[in-house]
C-alpha cells in the first residue's frame, strides 16, 4: 500500500490520481439534469443511497462512462461498478463478497490508523471527511495519505468550488460534495460550480 519506486500505476478501476467529482444521489433522483456536469468529463462516479433503483443511474453512467458506486448495499453494488462503506470494520468483510473487478471505496473520517486497516483490508481508495462538518482536517489528512500510500483518496463534507485548487495541489483523486448540495437552491449550478472549478485548477482533468 505504501509508495514504492516500481509501483506507478493504481489499482485497477482508477485510472489515475487526476481530480474527479463524485456526485451522491437522494434516493428516487432521475440523474438526467446531470447531464451538462457529466459532459465535462470530470465526474468519475454517482454514488446511490442504500435501497436505490439503479437503472436511471445505470443507464446514465454507461452514457457519460461514469462508474455507479452503492453506498452500504453490498447486494445492489453486486450490479454496478462497486461500493462505498461508510463503516471501515466491514471493508475486509466486504472485499471478499465483492468481485475483483469491483471498485471497493471505504469512508474513515479523519482517522488515519482506520484508513491505513482500511487499505490493508483490500480498499481501493478512502475517503476523508463527514458530510456534517468542513472538510479543512479531511484535506489535511488526504493531504497526508497522499504523500505516503499510493491508494487514491478523496474528501467529502461541505465542498465547495474554493477547496478545489487545494485538491489538485495535494493530488487528491476525488471530491464528494455532501447531501447538503441537495439542499441549495439550484443544486444542478451548484455542482457545475464544482465541476467548473476543477477544471480551472487542473486543465488537464479531463
Amino acid at each position: 500500500m505504501a509508495k514504492d519506486s516500481d509501483q506507478d500505476v493504481l489499482d485497477d478501476g482508477i485510472e489515475d490520481d487526476r481530480l474527479r467529482l463524485i456526485i451522491p444521489l437522494p434516493q428516487g433522483y432521475d440523474p438526467a439534469p446531470l447531464a451538462p456536469v457529466a459532459e465535462g468529463g470530470r465526474v468519475a462516479a454517482l454514488l446511490l443511497p442504500p435501497g436505490a433503483d439503479p437503472a436511471a443511474a445505470r443507464a446514465f453512467g454507461q452514457r457519460f462512462e461514469i462508474a455507479v458506486f452503492a453506498r452500504d448495499d453490498l447486494a445492489a453494488a453486486r450490479g454496478l461498478d462497486g461500493l462505498l462503506l461508510t463503516d471501515p470494520a466491514g471493508a475486509a468483510e466486504a472485499r471478499r463478497a465483492l468481485p475483483p473487478d469491483q471498485v471497493l471505496g471505504v469512508l474513515c473520517g479523519i482517522d488515519r490508523h482506520e484508513a491505513m486497516e482500511a487499505g490493508e483490508a483490500g480498499a481501493d481508495w478512502i475517503l476523508f471527511g463527514r458530510t456534517d462538518l468542513d472538510p479543512g482536517k479531511a484535506i489535511e489528512a488526504a493531504a497526508w495519505w497522499t504523500e505516503l500510500f499510493v491508494l487514491p483518496c478523496g474528501v467529502t463534507g461541505l465542498i465547495d468550488p474554493n477547496h478545489m485548487q487545494t485538491l489538485v495541489d495535494a493530488k487528491i483523486a476525488f471530491a464528494l460534495p455532501g447531501p447538503f448540495c441537495w439542499q441549495a437552491p439550484d443544486p444542478i449550478a451548484l455542482l457545475a460550480a464544482l465541476d467548473q472549478a476543477v477544471g480551472m485548477a487542473d486543465p488537464g482533468a479531463v
